[in-house]
């Protein structure tokens, strides 16, 4: 192959790669799904965000119980909070707050049912 045109191959594939990683780094996500039964705990999920937003959602199908969800910022401050009580609930938000690592903790009490918990940058 002519050298000519192995640079011109080389510089598109290096700019795919550079397009796949910044396409990555944009968008970034979270979500876990789990069933529970009569827990009394509190489970902590984490997730990198390199934006100074987020949009979380926290769907819960409560057939006994109470459960919190928190979410906490780069800076570890409080940005959202949800209670829920029994029933099918879903506490979904767009929120501003430093970058780094977030993470959302589940307060569950005397807690049966399902939660699915979704983070990703906004």
């Amino acid at each position: 192959m002519p050298k000519r045109a192995q640079l011109a191959r080389s510089i598109a594939i290096g700019g795919w790669v550079l397009l796949i990683a910044a396409t990555a780094s944009a968008y970034s996500a979270m979500k876990l799904i789990d069933d529970f039964k009569d827990a009394t705990s509190t489970r902590v999920f984490k997730h990198d965000i390199d934006q100074h937003g987020a949009h979380v959602r926290v769907g819960l199908k409560l057939t006994s119980g109470k459960a919190a969800a928190t979410l906490r910022d780069g800076s570890g401050a409080e940005v959202w909070r949800q209670d829920f009580k029994p029933g099918k609930l879903v506490g979904e938000a767009d929120i501003d707050g430093k970058p780094g690592t977030w993470q959302v903790e589940l307060a569950l009490e005397h807690a049966t049912g399902r939660y699915s918990i979704g983070l990703k940058n906004r």
